[in-house]
C-alpha cells in the first residue's frame, strides 16, 4: 500500500517535466477599428485541456505566415493584408518543450480603413472647380464617404468619386481627399494640380454717348434742340450690345422625346409629333406672352400632350453647352431652357448661357410627373463646330430633350 503512494506521487512528479498538450478552442476575432490599410490585426482565443501540464508561454500563428507570442490567451496578430481570410494555430511552451498545433480556427476576414486615395485631378470652371479621383481599395468594408479639402480652406463629404466646388472667379486652389468606411479614416492623398477659377463672361462696357453740337459762335442755332438728359449718362438703347452666339438649337445627336421613343435631333423630320406638356401656367396663344418675361411661381401640368414639327432650320455652330455632365444632352448657348431660378424661387425661361449653378432644371417622366434636378456643373464646349437644329412645333412650342423641357425657338 505504502509502495503504491510512493510511485503515485514519483508519476505525478514526472508530469510537471512533461511539455503542454495542444491547445484546444481556438478562434479569432478582427480587430478593424483604425487599422492600417494592409497592417489588419486578429485577436485570437484559446485554452489548454484540463489534464495538460501548464505552459509558460504560447504562439499563434496566422495561414497568412504572421506570429505573435504571449503567456496567455488572447494573443492579438498583426501585419494582415486588408481583405484576407486567416485561419490561425495555436502552440505551447514550457521548460519542457513546445505541444503540438492546434487545430486551425475558423476563417476571419480581416479589415482595415480604406488605402490612402491618389491626388485628385481638378479641373476650373466658371466660379466653381469640378474634382474627381478614384477609388482606392476599400480596406475589406464598403466605402462609405469621401472628405475632400481645398487649399483655400473649403471643405464637405460625398458618397461619390467627385464633387463640384463653387469657388471665387480668378482664385487659384489646389485639392486633397480621404476615404471612410466603418474602421475610419484613409491616410490623405496627395494634393491636385493646383487650378484658378474662371471668371464668367460678361457683354462689354460701352462708355455714355454724348452728342457732338457743331455750332460756333456767332452762328448759334435759333432754338436749342430738344435731347433726352444726358447727366447722369444717358446710353441710347442703339448702343446696348448683348453677346450673341448664334440660334437657339439643339445638338445633331441629342435625343428628342417622341411620340415614337427618344429620336437624335439629326433624324426628325417635318410632320413628327414630339412629346409636350400642357402647362397650367404658361398660355403662348396669350397675345401678351413673351418668353423671357414670362415667370409664375408654380408650374403644373394636366399632362403630356403631342406636339408637331412645322419646320426644321439647320445650321452649324461651336457655341455649345452641357448642365451636369450629361454629354448626351447638348445645345447652342442661346436655347431657352425651363428653369426654377435659384435666387428666387420663381419658375422662368432662360438662354441655357445664363442658367446658373444652383438653379433647377424641370424634367417630366413618362407618366407626366414633374421633377426638378438642381444644376451642378456647367461644361461649355467652344473648340469644334456642329450642326445644330432649331425646331418650330404646333400647337405647343416646347419639348423634352430625354426628358429635360426646353423651348424650342
Amino acid at each position: 500500500m505504502a509502495a503504491g503512494k510512493k510511485i503515485g506521487r514519483k508519476s505525478q512528479a514526472s508530469n510537471d517535466f512533461l511539455e503542454p498538450l495542444a491547445p484546444t478552442g481556438v478562434s479569432g476575432s478582427n480587430v478593424g477599428t483604425n487599422r492600417p490599410f494592409n497592417n489588419g490585426s486578429v485577436s485570437v482565443s484559446f485554452s489548454l485541456p484540463a489534464l495538460s501540464p501548464a505552459a509558460t508561454s504560447f504562439t499563434v500563428t496566422a495561414s497568412t505566415g504572421q506570429t505573435a507570442t504571449g503567456a496567455s490567451s488572447p494573443i492579438t496578430v498583426t501585419g494582415i493584408v486588408s481583405g484576407a481570410t486567416p485561419t490561425f494555430t495555436v502552440t505551447a511552451t514550457n521548460a519542457a518543450g513546445t505541444s503540438a498545433a492546434s487545430a486551425a480556427s475558423a476563417a476571419v476576414t480581416v479589415t482595415t480603413v480604406p488605402a490612402t486615395p491618389s491626388a485628385p485631378t481638378a479641373t476650373a470652371g466658371v466660379d466653381q472647380d469640378t474634382v474627381s479621383w478614384t477609388a482606392p481599395a476599400n480596406g475589406g468594408l464598403a466605402i462609405t464617404s469621401y472628405t475632400w479639402a481645398s487649399s483655400d480652406s473649403k471643405g464637405g463629404s460625398t458618397a461619390s468619386t467627385s464633387v463640384v466646388v463653387t469657388q471665387e472667379a480668378s482664385t487659384s486652389q489646389s485639392y486633397t481627399v480621404y476615404a471612410v468606411n466603418a474602421n475610419g479614416n484613409s491616410g490623405t492623398s496627395g494634393a491636385s494640380g493646383t487650378v484658378t477659377t474662371v471668371a464668367p463672361f460678361f457683354p462689354p462696357f460701352f462708355p455714355p454717348f454724348f452728342p457732338f453740337f457743331p455750332f460756333f459762335p456767332p452762328f448759334f442755332p435759333p432754338f436749342f434742340p430738344f435731347f433726352p438728359p444726358f447727366f447722369p449718362p444717358f446710353f441710347p438703347p442703339s448702343f446696348v450690345i448683348i453677346p450673341y452666339f448664334g440660334p437657339p438649337c439643339v445638338e445633331e445627336n441629342t435625343l428628342v422625346d417622341t411620340v415614337d421613343g427618344p429620336v437624335p435631333a439629326k433624324f426628325l423630320s417635318v410632320g413628327d409629333e414630339l412629346i409636350s406638356v400642357a402647362l397650367n401656367e404658361l398660355d403662348e396663344n396669350n397675345p401678351d406672352y413673351q418668353k423671357y418675361t414670362w415667370s409664375a411661381s408654380s408650374l403644373t401640368s394636366s399632362g403630356l400632350q403631342p406636339t408637331t414639327i412645322t419646320n426644321i432650320t439647320a445650321s452649324e455652330d461651336s457655341d455649345i453647352l452641357v448642365f451636369n455632365k450629361e454629354f448626351d444632352i447638348k445645345m447652342t448657348f442661346t436655347q431657352p431652357v425651363f428653369v426654377k431660378d435659384a435666387q428666387t424661387g420663381i419658375y422662368r425661361i432662360k438662354e441655357a448661357y445664363y442658367v446658373e449653378i444652383g438653379d433647377s432644371l424641370i424634367m417630366f417622366n413618362s407618366s407626366g410627373v414633374k421633377t426638378e434636378i438642381e444644376v451642378t456643373d456647367v461644361d461649355y464646349i467652344t473648340d469644334e463646330v456642329v450642326t445644330v437644329y432649331e425646331f418650330s412645333c404646333e400647337p405647343y412650342d416646347w419639348f423634352f430633350l430625354s426628358g429635360m423641357l426646353v423651348h424650342n425657338k
